[in-house]
């Protein structure tokens, strides 16, 4: 039996996955590549998502960058691994896109880049060739000096030891605990998977106190353990879990809640760990 010639079928095929070709958009004085506007958006999209931005965010910023550059529809969806988006031209051409998201991390000078380019071409957008140009600037975070990185770390998990109670001996003992985890975080192997790294910090940093007090530099060694914990506990996840579960992005909200609470445990796993393998090192 011989197979039948569907030209409408044909021609809906090829109007959805041929490259579509640079056109016209009322309003802007130059041709828009929707192929190209799409993976731009969702770039910017994901590396907001990448820095820390909060589900909501990531959303409206990618549905107001594609209406800005003539989409007539705009469907945007993100989870903290995953950013998807599907554009409707007005002639009725229509892409999706998504991307995937493999690790978050705290970079807010970034997202503060990305989130002023975006309010840029949003009220005044620019040519592709320039928007990838900004992206890529946008993008790159600011090389702080590691030196000041270290000293921040240090002075972090110092000021947590007297904060929760303990004395100047005890902030001293935390000093190094803070500097090793500083270092640690620093030199972070990029395929060691995050919960496991998270529990090896942890048995390291707690195997540290329990050096400091062995050798009469802490008295406290619970308080020189919260500040070393206080470096790697993970509130910032935590707090935006919450507000995501209170503006209705509950899925969203539960794999960020879920990961945090991970992160928690790992890191007292790790100073329990080290509680048992150092613990012949107090008696």
């Amino acid at each position: 039996m011989g197979s039948v010639h569907n030209p409408v079928s044909e021609r809906t095929s090829s109007r959805n996955w041929a490259p579509e070709p640079e056109k016209s958009v009322p309003g802007l004085d130059f041709t828009v590549d929707t192929d190209r506007m799409l993976s731009l958006a969702i770039q910017i999209s994901a590396v907001m998502l990448e820095s820390g931005a909060e589900i909501h965010r990531v959303e409206d910023t990618l549905t107001r960058i594609c209406r800005a550059y003539g989409a007539e529809e705009v469907q945007a969806f993100s989870i903290p691994s995953l950013v998807a988006a599907t554009i409707t031209m007005p002639d009725g051409y229509h892409k999706t896109e998504i991307y995937r998201i493999s690790a978050i991390a705290n970079r807010y000078d970034v997202l503060e880049n990305l989130n002023a380019l975006s309010r840029r071409i949003c009220a005044d957008p620019i040519p592709l060739d320039e928007l990838a140009e900004e992206v890529d600037k946008a993008k790159t975070p600011d090389r702080r000096p590691k030196w000041l990185i270290l000293l921040c770390g240090i002075v972090a998990a110092a000021g947590f030891a007297l904060f929760f109670g303990g004395d100047w001996r005890d902030a001293l003992a935390a000093l190094p605990v803070g500097a090793l985890i500083t270092l640690l975080d620093m030199t972070k192997p990029a395929k060691l998977h995050a919960l496991a790294f998270t529990v090896l910090v942890s048995v390291a940093a707690g195997l540290l106190c329990i050096l400091t007090a062995a050798v009469g530099l802490a008295c406290h060694i619970d308080k020189v353990m919260i500040g070393g914990i206080m470096l790697l506990i993970p509130g910032l996840a935590f707090g935006t879990s919450i507000r995501e579960l209170l503006c209705g992005d509950i899925i969203a909200g539960s794999l960020r809640m879920i990961q945090a609470l991970l992160t928690a445990i790992c890191i007292a796993a790790g100073f329990a760990v080290a509680i048992v393998i150092g613990g012949g090192w107090l008696l």
